[in-house]
Formats: C-alpha cells, sequence, structure tokens
C-alpha cells in the first residue's frame, strides 16, 4: 500500500469515528434538560425507602448523604405525624430541609412517600396547601407502582429563607387498619451549579402506629378510673360497699 493509500484509508477511519462520535452525543440525554427536569420534580422511587435508591444516584460527591438524622442542625423533618393514626383521619403534614452548612445552597427540593407492611403507600397525599408548589406522582413501574409520591415543582423550590424550606400537605390515614406506616423522605439543597456535584442530600423516616383499641371495661371500677375498686357486697339492702381508689372514699351502690 502506497503513502497515499494509507493517508487516504487513515482519514476515512478518523472521519467514521466523529460520525459515530456525533450520533452518539445527539442521542445521549443531555445534562441541561436533566437538571431542568429534577427542578420541576424528581424521578419518583428515590426516598429511600426500602428497595429504593436516594438522590444520591445522580447528586454525587462529597459528604452527601446525612443518614438519618438532624446533624447540627440540618436535615430534613417530617412534621405533624400523629403518636397513633385513626383510620380516615386527615393530618396536615409537613416537610422541612435546612441546610445552613454552605451559603451557595439555596434552592431546596424534596421527595416523601409512606409505606406499609406490603410495601405500598396506604392512605392518600392531597395537596390542599401551597398550591403549586407540589405536585403528586405514581411510583416507577413495575416495582414501585403501588406507592405514590409527593415532591415539589419549580415553585416550590424557592425562597429557602435562612437556610430552611417547609412544605405542608394532607395525608389521609387508610379507612382501616394496615399495620404500622412508614414515612419516607428526601431532601436536596442544590448549589445551582449545573452540575451534579455540591448538592447535599438528607434523608430521614419515622413510622407511626395504628391506634391501640380501646381497652376493655375495668371489672369492680365504680368511680371511673380503670382502677377495681375494694368493694363487698351485702345482699339484704342489695349494694355493694366500695372504697373508691380515686378518694379513698366509703360508697354505696344498688346493683345486683
Amino acid at each position: 500500500m502506497t503513502d497515499a493509500q494509507k493517508l487516504k484509508l487513515k482519514l476515512k477511519l478518523i472521519a467514521t469515528a466523529v460520525a459515530f462520535g456525533l450520533i452518539a452525543y445527539s442521542n445521549a440525554p443531555q445534562f441541561e434538560d436533566r437538571v431542568s427536569a429534577f427542578s420541576s420534580g424528581p424521578p419518583a422511587s428515590h426516598t429511600g425507602a426500602p428497595g429504593e435508591q436516594t438522590c444520591t444516584v445522580c447528586h454525587f460527591g462529597g459528604d452527601q448523604l446525612k443518614a438519618s438524622k438532624f446533624l447540627g442542625g440540618n436535615g430534613i423533618v417530617i412534621g405533624g405525624l400523629p403518636t397513633a393514626y385513626v383510620p380516615s383521619t386527615a393530618y396536615v403534614l409537613t416537610a422541612t430541609l435546612t441546610h445552613t452548612q454552605s451559603p451557595n445552597n439555596t434552592m431546596y427540593g424534596f421527595q416523601l412517600t409512606a409505606v406499609e407492611g406490603t410495601g405500598s403507600t396506604p392512605g392518600a397525599f392531597s395537596l390542599t396547601h401551597m398550591p403549586g408548589q407540589m405536585q403528586i406522582v405514581p411510583g416507577d413501574p413495575p416495582t414501585f407502582v403501588n406507592r405514590s409520591y409527593i415532591q415539589h415543582t419549580i415553585s416550590g423550590t424557592v425562597p429557602a429563607a435562612n437556610g430552611s424550606k417547609t412544605w405542608q400537605f394532607t395525608w389521609t390515614a387508610p379507612s382501616t387498619d394496615v399495620g404500622p406506616i412508614t414515612f419516607h423522605a428526601a431532601g436536596n439543597a442544590a448549589d445551582q451549579s449545573g452540575d451534579e456535584t455540591g448538592d447535599i442530600i438528607y434523608v430521614t423516616s419515622a413510622t407511626v402506629n395504628p391506634e391501640a383499641p380501646a381497652p376493655e371495661g375495668t371489672a369492680f371500677d365504680f368511680d371511673g378510673d380503670s382502677k377495681t375498686d375494694v368493694s363487698i357486697f351485702r345482699p339484704g339492702p342489695g349494694e355493694w360497699w366500695y372504697l373508691r381508689s380515686s378518694d379513698g372514699g366509703n360508697y354505696a351502690a344498688q346493683f345486683g
């Protein structure tokens, strides 16, 4: 092969490689599009709930994941959860993201879900507060198709006053007792740099139990304090004479 032929072959190979590179670039997802999409709301199923990943899948680098604790006054906290939920009862909840460690992280977002024993989301979220700042999205199929998520919109990312942002929404408990329900949330304190680094991700979880069944009536509780009162029955007058556990007084009641 002559030198001219070798040069011609080399140029042809270079042109082919450039063409393939351009095709690959044009087909690849563009980062600016992805950033814009995440500002409008993250992909579903990234709260760290069972089987899920967290937002660190895309926002990486450095000490990103702050675990499940409110560290040094920074983190995400789920507020308004009842000590025990009552079926079909509506609760006003909040998700508060706080980050004061770096002044550049001023655009905040979040995603939250609730999961019961079967892995589904019990009850229902509703956007009764802060219109336009949140949205409800379904879980990613097929694994999380039975889950529901509430998360920010582009309008709900700002302003983050004094390094903190709170979103308020309603969760209505399921119509029946489904056992313990765990809420999972992830928050992102973004630095608006245009790349994946520099964003701080926090996660948290909290569990609420169903309301305990009402206790059965206490035997021989004459004064209604759920304690048995010492008593004797006098058949002549048909009376119970008893000592009230609430105040120590002696009383008689006709019974039986």
